[in-house]
């Protein structure tokens, strides 16, 4: 409210109350002044009126630049989400068989800031969807995986972490078919011919003949005979002893 005389200037003009408002966070919209000097009229009766118009300037803060205008404050955490999937190698026993593969999305959004008090007025909406890339499955010796590869995997800033997990089997070793091994040829054993065992010589069989005399004497039965024979043969034994004797008396004689 100013207050003078009729037709006196009153020293006053808008422009630095306007400017002090804008480095608060207000904006003109209109003046009735116009950033003149206020002139009283000569209308003792009628109070001279005057309207400035001010509104709330505002700002759109980005993840790029995520301080608040007004009170300096970070505000990534509000602007920025990410989503991370992880592609976990194991083996069927829960042992890792490689380094596990982490792909991080990064969504973002706009804030609009009253600057004024700082407030945020509103959001746009996040971006995406986004997709992870394809990733193939690491070679592990010995093991086979059961995912050759991970396809591309689309997110939303809204979808929570995701955990992929790729199981690696032991490969079974072929055995080789093993060829049949000839046996072992034995070592000869020489084998000793017996020897010859000498047979004894057959008993010489010594015949007597009987004389004619002999079995002109005694035709009688087979037993009588072969008795007759028996007789006969020791006297002629004898007798040739005796012969014999009587030659060895001889030559002694001689």
């Amino acid at each position: 409210t100013l207050t003078g005389v009729s037709n006196a200037h009153s020293g006053y003009s808008t422009i630095s109350t306007i400017k002090d408002l804008e480095n608060k966070g207000y904006k003109l919209v209109s003046d009735d002044t116009t950033g003149s000097e206020i002139v009283f009229d000569n209308d003792d009766k009628t109070d001279q009126a005057y309207a400035v118009h001010l509104a709330h300037r505002t700002s759109v803060v980005t993840p790029n630049d995520p301080k608040n205008p007004v009170n300096g404050n970070d505000m990534t955490d509000d602007l920025t989400k990410k989503v991370h999937q992880t592609i976990k190698y194991v083996e069927l026993s829960g042992k890792q068989a490689a380094k596990s593969n982490v792909q991080t999305l990064t969504f973002g959004r706009s804030a609009t800031v009253d600057l004024v008090d700082g407030t945020v007025l509103s959001y746009t909406d996040w971006d995406g969807p986004k997709s992870t890339k394809a990733v193939k499955s690491p070679k592990v010796k010995g093991f086979v995986p059961d995912k050759k590869i991970v396809p591309a995997q689309s997110y939303k800033a809204t979808d929570a972490d995701k955990v992929i997990t790729v199981a690696y089997k032991a490969v079974k070793k072929a055995v080789p078919a093993q060829t049949p091994k000839a046996p072992a040829k034995k070592p000869a054993i020489p084998v000793k011919a017996p020897k010859a065992v000498k047979t004894a010589e057959p008993a010489k069989t010594i015949s007597i003949k009987e004389s004619a005399q002999a079995q002109d004497q005694l035709p009688q039965t087979g037993e009588d005979n072969s008795k007759a024979a028996f007789g006969l043969g020791l006297a002629s034994i004898l007798g040739g002893i005796g012969i014999l004797g009587a030659f060895k008396r001889k030559k002694k004689e001689n």
